[in-house]
C-alpha cells in the first residue's frame, strides 16, 4: 500500500529519483532483483491477511490507470532507479555476499 501511496502522489521529473539498496548474493541475484522489478505486478504480491489484498486491490483499481497503469508506473520508476544505481554504485563484497550501496 505504501508503494501505491508514494507512486500515486509522486510528480514524475519533479522529485529526485528515490534511493536503492541492493542486497544480493550474487550478481545473477542482484539482476533477478531488477527484472522482478521490472515485470512488478500488484496482483501478484501477497498480504498475510488474504482479505488486505482484496481491500488494496480494490483501492488501486480505483485509482489512475487501475491495476495496470499502477504496474506501469511502478515499472518505469524501477528502471529510472536502477540507471541510477549502475551510474552511481559503489560494490562492496563482504565474503559471499554483495552489497550495493548508492552514494
Amino acid at each position: 500500500m505504501e508503494l501505491f501511496v508514494y507512486v500515486s502522489m509522486r510528480v514524475t521529473g519533479e522529485q529526485q529519483v528515490p534511493e536503492a539498496l541492493l542486497l544480493g548474493e550474487t550478481e545473477d541475484k542482484l539482476s533477478d532483483i531488477r527484472l522482478e522489478w521490472a515485470a512488478f505486478d500488484a496482483l501478484q504480491c501477497r498480504c498475510f491477511n488474504p482479505s488486505d489484498k482484496v481491500r488494496i486491490m480494490m483501492v488501486i483499481s480505483s485509482g489512475d490507470g487501475g491495476i495496470t497503469g499502477f504496474n506501469k508506473r511502478v515499472a518505469d520508476m524501477a528502471a529510472v532507479v536502477f540507471q541510477s544505481v549502475s551510474e552511481s554504485t559503489v560494490q562492496v563484497e563482504d565474503e559471499s555476499e554483495v552489497v550495493l550501496i548508492i552514494v
